[in-house]
């Protein structure tokens, strides 16, 4: 029994957790799209349901009138992120913004940035950005729905804590 214990103890497993929350807790999640609708309510309920995850990295397409900074105070000001700003006041620190556009080759990402993405712990990848106003050109939704996914799995291929 002690040696169940102190496995459990190893591994972080608070069993008052849920199996899910265990398992992002001191974890790094990657995400793409997460300024769109389906990425706001997916990094709101990680924040809000796993404040044990140590940090989000936020993939961004820069704005030229906006920063991301100010593209994050806006997209965390709205009601979405009521209850998360109450019950996780500090949250923004979990939080880092990667600029990137997956309309350009290579994501757009600096060597710096994707050594950050590689080395800095990344464990779990959420690719949820995509293209889905189908009356573009066809060469466009191919790039961000199907190229962009394919550089993604090249860069998770070189993350050694990738779950």
């Amino acid at each position: 029994m002690s040696h169940i214990m102190s496995s459990k103890q190893n591994m972080k497993i608070d069993t008052r957790n849920t199996s899910i929350q265990n398992f992002y807790a001191g974890q790094s999640v990657f995400i793409t799209g997460g300024t769109g609708f389906l990425g706001k309510v997916l990094i709101e309920k990680l924040l809000r349901s796993c404040s044990d995850i140590k940090a989000i990295y936020l993939l961004m397409r820069s704005k030229k009138d906006k920063s991301p900074e100010s593209r994050l105070d806006e997209m965390f000001n709205s009601i979405l992120y009521d209850r998360v700003r109450v019950e996780e006041p500090n949250f923004r620190k979990k939080i880092v913004p990667i600029m990137g556009d997956l309309e350009i080759e290579d994501l757009g990402l600096s060597k710096n940035d994707k050594d950050i993405l590689i080395h800095n712990k990344i464990s779990i990848i959420f690719h949820v950005a995509a293209i889905v106003r189908f009356q573009e050109k066809f060469k466009v939704p191919t790039i961000i729905n199907v190229n962009s996914t394919d550089i993604i799995l090249n860069i998770a291929k070189r993350m050694p804590n990738l779950k």
